[in-house]
């Protein structure tokens, strides 16, 4: 019977040891912690993690004339378990915010912002207000490691009724850029662009001996390096570029001036309307893009560019 009893306790301690093991493999195998922040149509702002949803006092708000939604960047990472300090210079014109070994410094009245000492280009002006600083929803992929759906646990997403910002870790990481130079060839007869060994359409065509773009197509010019976004009033285009560069162009129809940063640039030919598309020349593009001469190699009709 004694025999019997020890067997009995021998294999429940077994079973248990078992369990135990399993479970913890279990448990590792898991998909690790994620964190949302959702911004709804109404402004509120919750913070969920599991069955938790806290929802904060501040809201966000609509920016009509540029079309965005502002967040308070401060509540943001607070929220997320980040120790934030501001630091205002009235001489110089900034505010710095640092946690953790990172440090972001805003400009006031400009798009310009430094990434621990490295110049981006925001999509919008901060709002900057006494201990709070409100940044634009497309600016939250510029400033912070939180990429556009490369990874289940780290995605923005962003429509008409707000935005869900998911992401693995709470420690959010400020960004660091490392661009990455590619070929790009564009071919005005065949109206094509040749892009990582794939060809694809593109608006553009000869004239006067030199290759015209359609401006619905700069973005297919940049690849992730630079950030477009084209808005018109009338005839009109007002471009914007934002991430590695900040740049507000002005183009009017069968004009030869494009007005950049405020300034003029002289184009080699007037800019037009074609089949209700707005064309200019490509070179002029290259000159805003700031792209090196000796990365461009011009051909009869083509052009191949190092970006």
């Amino acid at each position: 019977m004694k025999k019997i009893n020890c067997i009995l306790l021998i294999m429940m301690v077994c079973n248990i040891l078992s369990f135990t093991i399993y479970a913890k493999e279990l448990q590792n195998t898991q998909p690790p912690p994620h964190y949302n922040i959702v911004f709804d149509e109404y402004g509120n702002v919750h913070f969920k993690t599991g069955l938790h949803d806290i929802a904060l006092n501040h809201t966000v708000y609509y920016n009509e004339k540029e079309c965005c939604f502002m967040i308070p960047i401060k509540e943001f990472l607070c929220l997320s378990g980040n120790e934030v300090q501001f630091y205002d210079n009235l001489t110089e014109q900034t505010i710095t915010m640092q946690y953790y070994d990172d440090e972001i410094v805003f400009f006031k009245n400009k798009r310009t912002v430094l990434l621990n000492g490295k110049e981006m280009g925001l999509f919008t002006i901060p709002n900057i207000v006494e201990n709070e600083i409100y940044i634009s929803l497309q600016d939250m992929s510029v400033l912070f490691d939180i990429r556009y759906g490369e990874n289940i646990y780290d995605q923005l997403k962003i429509d008409e009724y707000g935005a869900d910002i998911t992401f693995q870790n709470k420690r959010i990481k400020v960004n660091d850029f490392t661009p990455q130079q590619k070929q790009y060839y564009v071919h005005s007869q065949d109206n094509e662009i040749l892009k990582q060994g794939i060809y694809y359409d593109i608006l553009t065509y000869k004239k006067q001996n030199h290759i015209m773009i359609a401006v619905d197509e700069l973005q297919n010019l940049t690849g992730n390096n630079v950030n477009v976004s084209v808005t018109w009033e009338n005839d009109t285009a007002y471009i914007k570029t934002w991430k590695n560069s900040a740049k507000d162009i002005i183009i009017t129809p069968y004009s030869n001036i494009m007005i950049c940063n405020g300034k003029s640039i002289n184009m080699p030919v007037r800019s037009e309307i074609k089949d209700n598309h707005f064309y200019i020349p490509i070179s002029t593009w290259f000159e805003v893009l700031e792209i090196p001469q000796q990365n461009i190699t011009w051909y009869n009709n083509s052009v191949s560019y190092c970006f």
